[in-house]
């Protein structure tokens, strides 16, 4: 089986901080403007990804010493699929 092609790409670098909160709200909003997301699911897609963020900050890493994971976003629209790859 072939696989569906990638239409668009985003990438964004995160700290182990829970201040870096705020820096993936832009993100995922940026990502929802560009693909005219309503304010009720962008609002859904923040708080999962937020809940997952913090769950990297707060037991992904040990104690002490900074950082950094990543969030890829894939867009295939032939599939109408957006995904956010932690």
């Amino acid at each position: 089986m072939a696989s569906d092609p990638v239409d668009c790409t985003d990438h964004i670098n995160l700290q182990n901080q829970t201040t870096q909160i705020r820096i993936l709200e832009r993100f995922v909003q940026s990502i929802a403007d560009y693909f005219k997301i309503s304010d009720e699911l962008t609002n859904k897609i923040n708080m999962a990804l937020e809940e997952a963020v913090v769950n990297i900050i707060n037991y992904a890493y040990p104690a002490g010493g900074d950082h950094q994971f990543s969030i890829d976003v894939e867009h295939r629209a032939n599939l109408q699929l957006l995904s956010f790859i932690l």
